[in-house]
């Protein structure tokens, strides 16, 4: 029997890039629809919450994790996440997509939770190939994702109400953060 290969989940950038631009598409029609008919979205993060969220830790970090696995692989020669594991990655961060969609439904600690999740699981996937290939270099990559999950922290922590003002601290901190990744991938490539 001849098996089928399905070559979305055979390399990073592929599930993450095309995801990014869906997303991108479908974050466009929610704003201006909620714009438009003055009939904001009922999010966990509020409307404008939701939108330099969704921003900065759902379009930007797709894109950074698309590029990193992509680039990973080829800097150390060793494969990174793919067919499952890719799977399971793409899946947590959809999931941290649209569950803040019904926060009537789901308890506001699984939907953070489910969201903090993903650059952690991330990193983990990326600092095993940088060990193992001796990537000492591009080591640098991990604790700067640590960092943006911390600024993700920053956020949820005031929707809980424990830090008044963390989420702006937050998105800034990650607006800087991946602007640093930026320059850094840009001098790597």
């Amino acid at each position: 029997m001849r098996r089928i290969h399905f070559t979305l989940f055979a390399l990073g950038f592929r599930p993450f890039f095309l995801m990014a631009g869906i997303f991108a598409v479908i974050l466009m029609a929610l704003w201006a629809g909620a714009f438009v008919t003055n009939r904001p979205l009922t999010t966990y993060y509020g409307m404008t919450g939701w939108h330099s969220h969704e921003m900065i830790f759902g379009y930007a970090c797709a894109v950074i994790a698309g590029f990193l696995l992509t680039a990973v692989r080829n800097w150390t020669g060793m494969e990174t996440a793919k067919g499952p594991p890719l799977a399971g990655l793409s899946a947590l961060w959809l999931a941290g997509r649209i569950m803040p969609f019904f926060p009537g439904a789901l308890p506001s600690w699984l939907i953070a939770l489910v969201d903090l999740l993903f650059l952690p699981a991330l990193a983990l996937s990326l600092a095993i190939p940088l060990v193992r290939g001796g990537q000492k270099r591009n080591l640098f990559f991990i604790p700067l994702l640590g960092a943006l999950a911390l600024a993700d922290l920053l956020v949820h922590l005031e929707l809980f109400g424990f830090a008044y003002g963390s989420a702006r601290a937050g998105n800034f901190l990650a607006l800087d953060l991946i602007i640093l990744l930026i320059v850094i991938m840009g001098g790597r490539v």
